[in-house]
């Protein structure tokens, strides 16, 4: 298989909620180039969803190494290990709203603290954006936020069946 492939094969995994199964595909995609990209961002976003935080956090700061930000690096590091996983995820929206990012990772962030209205605030922004929302229903991220009618109202907005 190639890295792209691996990683596609994670992606599924992890939308499917197979994590066993994400964590395994993710080391045989890591050992085929250990400096892809895609294996990492998979494989943080299994670790996240299985409650591994400080395994996921490790994947985020090595991608960011990757891209050649050892500076940020580091600040996601020092601020996990000061904060724990909920400072990380205000470090993560902080840097992404400067950054005007808003693919709905600010969202996600903030779903996973458990604040729905800031989470539906941010849904809102990438909506408006156009932002990439692709895979909005099947995200483990926005668990937490699917009973909540706004849930609803976005799919139905962005014409996708609830």
């Amino acid at each position: 298989m190639s890295p792209l492939a691996g990683a596609s094969l994670q992606c599924t995994y992890y939308y499917a909620r197979d994590y066993d199964r994400g964590v395994e595909q993710a080391a045989r995609t890591l050992k085929l180039d250990p400096n892809y990209y895609e294996g990492f961002l998979f494989l943080g976003a299994t670790y996240e969803a299985m409650g591994n935080y400080r395994q996921a956090v490790e994947q985020w700061a090595k991608i960011t190494r990757l891209f050649g930000d050892e500076s940020y690096a580091r600040e996601i590091m020092q601020t996990f290990e000061k904060g724990g996983y909920k400072a990380y995820l205000r470090l993560d929206i902080r840097r992404s709203e400067t950054n005007g990012d808003y693919r709905g990772s600010v969202a996600e962030d903030y779903a996973m603290l458990g604040e729905k209205d800031a989470a539906f605030a941010a849904l809102e922004k990438a909506f408006a954006k156009r932002s990439e929302l692709v895979f909005i229903k099947a995200n483990p991220a926005y668990d937490n936020i699917r009973s909540d009618p706004r849930y609803a109202d976005i799919l139905r907005r962005m014409g996708l069946p609830r």
